[in-house]
């Protein structure tokens, strides 16, 4: 019996210390934020209104993590009153003060100067008893609670996002410096052509310009590559191919004309080539300086609010790698994170190359 005692003593030890392992090896999810919140205290009932309190702070938290999605255009009750259970978001919760709160004692009345004596006023009338108003109630007690609450994020996004409240981030596209390849259809001026693809690539939404010489730093190479056949009475058919270093996107269309006809295809062709920019592909994102799990995790919460997919790759002191899938490869991921304002830290020094970009973490250094 002694033997089996000691095997069960040592069963539950094995699975402590297990448990334990698990709990300092697991890392935070979610993001906390602080809220404070009161709640008037009802016929001496401080119990109640101290669980009044605690559940407005966590609804309160939970509208600044709607906010942080939505912006701070938005007003909180407005997504908040949308979503069934604003406390299904919350991870956990812990209470940083609480306590009963007195409302402060109404301010004296004035005492009026005493007028100079006068003479004595005329006899009159014995003055009527004036009803004399009734004195205000005074005001109620209040328990205050301050809790820092840990919401789940990437839950309260989604839901948002699928109540069409939030709308993923788009990547921009980068700058395009477009050059004809060949010679201008038949019937339409080079300047003409010029304008055309120019008008076409900004409705898509670059900033183009018709290259000239060197390309700029960031820019992105586009060559046009175009088709134009007409028939009498038949109207024209246009194909137009932009093609660039990382994608391509080709557009076909008809028109009454060659002017209109390649209109319409350098529009879908400069779409087509945005979606393409746009499409996602894995980069391997190495975070430098980057000292504990809590540091990562936070990283990992900025990429999950920016819509930027990732996993772990690798972990070793002083240099985390994530695979991140971005839109725009490297440059584009580059271009996400340069000059974003992140809280609690900062990401800097991006150093793109294909495939791979390179970031320094760092803390803002506390003010004297």
């Amino acid at each position: 019996m002694k033997k089996v005692f000691a095997l069960l003593a040592l069963l539950g030890v094995l699975a402590a210390a297990g448990l334990t392992a698990a709990q300092e090896g697991a890392r935070p999810e979610g993001v906390s934020f602080i809220a404070d919140a009161q709640a008037e205290i009802v016929q001496g009932n401080s119990a109640q209104a101290r669980q009044d309190a605690l559940s407005a702070a966590l609804r309160a938290a939970v509208e600044q993590a709607a906010l942080r999605l939505v912006g701070p255009q938005a007003r909180p009750e407005a997504f908040t009153a949308s979503l069934a259970r604003p406390e299904a978001y919350i991870l956990s919760y812990r209470i940083l003060g609480e306590g009963r709160v007195e409302p402060e004692p109404p301010p004296e009345p004035a005492v009026p100067a005493q007028p100079a004596p006068a003479a004595p006023p005329a006899p009159s009338a014995p003055p009527t008893e004036a009803a004399q108003a009734p004195a205000p109630p005074p005001p109620p007690s209040l328990y205050a609670v301050r809790a820092e609450v840990l919401v789940a994020v990437d839950a309260l996004k989604r839901d948002l996002r699928a109540r069409g409240l939030i709308v993923p981030e788009e990547e921009p596209l980068p700058a395009v410096a477009a050059a004809l390849e060949g010679s201008p259809p038949a019937g339409v001026s080079p300047e003409r052509v010029q304008a055309l693809m120019l008008a076409a690539l900004q409705q898509a939404g670059f900033k183009a310009r018709m290259a000239s010489g060197q390309k700029a730093a960031g820019e992105l190479a586009v060559a046009a590559r175009l088709k134009l056949s007409c028939a009498a009475g038949a109207g024209c058919q246009a194909e137009a191919s932009l093609v660039g270093s990382k994608a391509a996107g080709t557009g076909t269309a008809t028109g009454q004309n060659a002017e209109e006809a390649l209109a319409g295809a350098l529009r879908l062709g400069a779409s087509a080539l945005a979606r393409q920019l746009r499409q996602p592909v894995a980069v391997a994102l190495r975070l430098l300086g980057v000292a504990s799990y809590t540091e990562l995790a936070q990283v990992e919460a900025a990429l999950s609010e920016m819509d930027l997919p990732w996993r772990e790759r690798s972990f070793a002191p002083g240099e985390i790698v994530l695979e991140v899938r971005a839109a725009g490869g490297s440059e584009g991921l580059a271009r996400r994170l340069t000059g974003r304002a992140f809280e609690g830290f900062a990401l800097s020094s991006p150093q793109p190359a294909p495939g791979v970009l390179s970031v320094t973490f760092s803390r803002p250094r506390p003010q004297p």
